[in-house]
């Protein structure tokens, strides 16, 4: 006699059918199921076999006999043993986060949920393989959460650490980015005609550099399109060659460990109109070997010169050896006169005057023949 199962290995829950071949065909009577010395049950013998159907069989490995009790004509016998196997239950974990990404130190909650809801035990919740918590499932699910996430990415995972007759498992990875907090009260002020000075409140988040953001639109989104800057250590950017009477709005971010914040507040400037001035240059003391030079420089533009840049070109070999009421240099034949810091802002219309400057020359003195302001040319 041989006793075969419907199901090898079987899962915990599952219906195994345990069926004993008798011999001879003709055979009658019974035959009775045992589990080492436990009887699982028994059952009629009809044309040479009888079948048990269970379905209670305890994880594990079952010792399963069939023992034939005989009738008038035959006797009993005993089958060889079948070893059955019962695994534990599969099971899953599905890991979520409250906040993802998140900024640095608020407070996020993982979320791993077990299935069969009917699983106890506990779920590890892990970075790579440091254990973050261990926390007792309640209810299908085990709940862990933290303010102490470093900024950057971090792959978290829960595995489930399975019961009775539940087998564990593990989650895929989730990768929950925590980003720096973004810089606040970004300012822009329009410097000039062409440039315009942003400032901001740093981040509070340690070791950040920042990103700066433009557009020609109102409550734009920042890209890697419309990024002017990146790693800027300081808290202030100057946006410069910019268009005249323009209007450009503009945003940051910090960033830290390859991870950018959310964006700052948006504020915006415009440009001040075309610069505009006239040069009035004349040489007022003359000798073989030098000169004495005076300069006045008039505002005839309708916006306020905010520092000033006086630059020119030598036809000669003239070199200024000393200045009055502004700071000098020059490289060859180009030199360039700047402004005092008490003489710095030339109003619309107005003009500053006292000027002047020392110099070298050999040979002939011609005037400069075009004279430049912040670049622009004046008249």
């Amino acid at each position: 006699m041989a006793v075969v199962s419907s199901q090898n290995p079987s899962t915990i829950g599952q219906s195994v059918t345990l069926t004993a071949a008798v011999v001879p065909n003709s055979a009658t009577g019974s035959v009775q199921f045992l589990d080492g010395s436990k009887v699982l049950g028994s059952a009629t013998v009809s044309s040479g076999s009888a079948t048990l159907s269970l379905g209670s069989l305890g994880v594990g490995t079952h010792s399963i006999t069939a023992v034939y009790a005989g009738d008038a004509d035959d006797i009993g016998s005993t089958s060889p043993v079948l070893t059955q196997t019962v695994n534990k239950a599969a099971s899953t974990v599905t890991l979520t986060s409250s906040l993802n990404p998140a900024n640095s130190g608020q407070r996020v909650t993982f979320t791993a949920t077990v299935a069969p809801g009917s699983a106890t035990g506990s779920v590890q919740f892990l970075e790579g393989a440091t254990q973050l918590g261990n926390v007792t499932i309640n209810r299908g699910s085990a709940s862990w959460g933290t303010t102490n996430l470093a900024v950057g990415a971090h792959s978290i995972t829960a595995v489930y650490s399975g019961d009775a007759v539940t087998a564990t498992s593990t989650s895929e990875v989730l990768t929950q980015t925590v980003a720096p907090l973004p810089p606040s009260r970004l300012n822009a002020t329009a410097v000039s005609s062409s440039q315009i000075n942003l400032t901001w409140s740093a981040s509070p988040t340690n070791g950040v550099t920042y990103n700066v953001y433009a557009s020609s639109a109102a409550g734009f989104t920042p890209s890697a399109g419309n990024r002017i800057a990146t790693g800027v250590t300081s808290t202030g950017y100057s946006d410069h060659g910019l268009p005249a009477s323009t209007t450009r709005y503009y945003l940051v971010t910090a960033q830290n460990s390859g991870v950018e914040s959310s964006p700052s507040n948006q504020d915006s400037a415009t440009t001040q109109p075309p610069l505009a001035c006239h040069i009035s240059y004349s040489v007022t003391t003359q000798w073989n070997s030098g000169f004495v030079a005076a300069v006045s420089i008039k505002n005839t533009g309708t916006s306020a010169i905010n520092g000033w840049n006086l630059t020119w070109t030598w036809a000669g070999n003239q070199r200024i050896t000393q200045a009055s009421n502004a700071n000098y240099t020059q490289s060859g034949a180009n030199a360039s006169l700047t402004n005092e810091n008490w003489n710095s802002t030339i109003a619309p219309g107005a003009t500053v005057n006292g000027i002047g400057f020392n110099a070298s020359y050999s040979g002939s003195n011609p005037n400069p023949t075009a004279f430049y302001v912040n670049g622009t040319r004046c008249q």
